[in-house]
């Protein structure tokens, strides 16, 4: 049976695989007004143990807390 992986693309196309570390209730701004909505995130932790935090409503875009760059969470 062949195993899911899941990798965080970011800027150049680099990618780092993730897992999954937990979920939590996170706060998502909606759009340019300054409104945001609560909700059920997940936080994922790269192999090198930087954990990255969803920013979009889907669950594909992530963000490390130190950085400002979005990445995409992709599978295969």
């Amino acid at each position: 049976m062949a195993s899911l992986n899941m990798y965080l693309e970011g800027p150049g196309r680099e990618r780092r695989g993730v897992r999954p570390l937990s979920k939590s209730q996170i706060s998502i701004r909606q759009g340019t007004l300054a409104c945001s909505r609560v909700i059920e995130g997940q936080m994922l932790v790269d192999d090198s143990g930087n954990v990255a935090i969803q920013v979009d409503l889907d669950g594909l875009r992530f963000r490390y807390p130190d950085s400002r760059t979005v990445w995409s969470l992709l599978y295969s």
